[in-house]
């Protein structure tokens, strides 16, 4: 019996305190998986977080170089300007004179920071529910450009971001929100010659191309016949339609003289013209001279003293305007005709690197890759 009893008593205590250990146990436990699952839903948000400033960073990096490329794209696209439709030339006859060194500088510099904040006027989206802003908007904020210096192969800029960017999220589960910032720096140098371009045009190879292009112009035009007669045994028919039919076939011994002369170099034969095309119709075929003769005249330009190769492109718009009159007289009637002529020609030089390179710009809102060139336009008319 005694040995029963005391038996009862020692297994009596050991059945309550493992019940409470157990009770107790239980307790700590789920405290404990509690505090590790908040733990790691702030450790996974915050690395979220985290990604998505430095992603946004990355962002505000890459859209600083889009804008320097675009920025060098369009000036040197437009000649120099910072608008577009504006020309310019050293002899005076275009309407504008070309931009100085300093606006150069200064209008590339403007163009830059306008384009890097067309990337920073929305919320940089890092995945859903994670947005990236300044502290007092909902766009990314603006970046500044506090340095830029310009040399001949290549500018330099250092930017910064005029407040942080900024993220704030929710731990899921807990009433409770993660906020993280930062700010963003970049110091970059771009080895384009933007200014080296527009220098070294300005003050060199232009004004010879257009030198050689207003003398092939002239000296193709000046060739041209002015009048033209012709005698028929018929009488005379002042009807608008025999008027035109005559007219055609004097305008075609006049078009036989104009591109009769020498072929050219590369063995170029002139068109046929038939003595019953229209007027317009048998221009179009001359312009061919003029423009063959300018691209031959420019191959001769001695290229290898340049540091930049060119490329000349040439339109020309010819007008005949031929005036001609009808007479009778003993032999039958005679006719003769004065011309006309209008000439425009549009000379688009560009000014390449030794080197092609290929950057991301978007000349009409739809990316492309191209390279850098200046681009001047000229348009002179002349009239005999």
């Amino acid at each position: 019996m005694g040995v029963k009893g005391v038996s009862a008593v020692i297994v009596i205590p050991l059945i309550l305190l493992a019940i409470v250990f157990a009770i107790v146990s239980t307790d700590v436990t789920f405290f404990f998986e509690k505090g590790v699952t908040k733990e790691a839903n702030i450790q996974a948000t915050t690395y979220t977080m985290w990604n998505a400033l430095q992603a946004a960073d990355f962002y505000e990096d890459i859209s600083l170089d889009y804008a320097a490329y675009q920025a060098c794209y369009d000036i040197l696209r437009r000649g120099g300007f910072r608008e577009d439709n504006r020309n310019w030339s050293n002899s005076g006859d275009a309407t504008e004179t070309p931009p100085g060194d300093d606006e150069f500088k200064s209008w590339l510099f403007s163009l830059v920071q306008e384009y890097v904040n067309r990337y920073t006027d929305r919320p940089y989206n890092f995945v859903e529910g994670y947005n990236v802003t300044s502290e007092s908007s909902q766009t990314l904020p603006d970046i500044r450009i506090t340095f830029f210096d310009i040399n001949y192969e290549d500018f330099k800029i250092s930017a910064e971001s005029v407040e942080n960017m900024f993220i704030r999220n929710e731990i899921e589960g807990y009433n409770e929100d993660i906020v993280l910032k930062k700010g963003f720096e970049a110091e970059k140098t771009y080895e384009i010659p933007c200014f080296g371009l527009f220098y070294w045009a300005k003050n060199n190879n232009h004004e010879e191309i257009k030198v050689i292009l207003k003398e092939e112009v002239e000296k193709e035009i000046q060739s041209w016949p002015l009048y033209n007669e012709k005698q028929y045994s018929e009488s005379c028919d002042f009807t608008e339609n025999r008027i035109d039919e005559v007219r055609n076939e004097i305008f075609y011994e006049v078009v036989k003289d104009i591109l009769a002369p020498e072929i050219p170099m590369g063995g170029y034969v002139p068109p046929e013209i038939n003595k019953y095309e229209s007027i317009q119709e048998s221009v179009d075929k001359i312009k061919s001279n003029i423009d063959i003769g300018i691209s031959v005249a420019i191959y001769n330009i001695d290229m290898s003293v340049y540091r930049y190769y060119v490329v000349p492109h040439t339109e020309s718009e010819i007008f005949i305007n031929p005036k001609c009159i009808a007479e009778e007289n003993s032999e039958g009637c005679y006719y003769s005709c004065d011309f006309e002529y209008n000439a425009a020609v549009t000379l688009k030089t560009e000014f390449h690197q030794d080197e092609e390179v290929y950057y991301p710009v978007a000349p009409d809102k739809f990316p492309e890759f191209d390279t850098m060139k200046l681009i001047i336009t000229d348009r002179m008319t002349y009239t005999m």
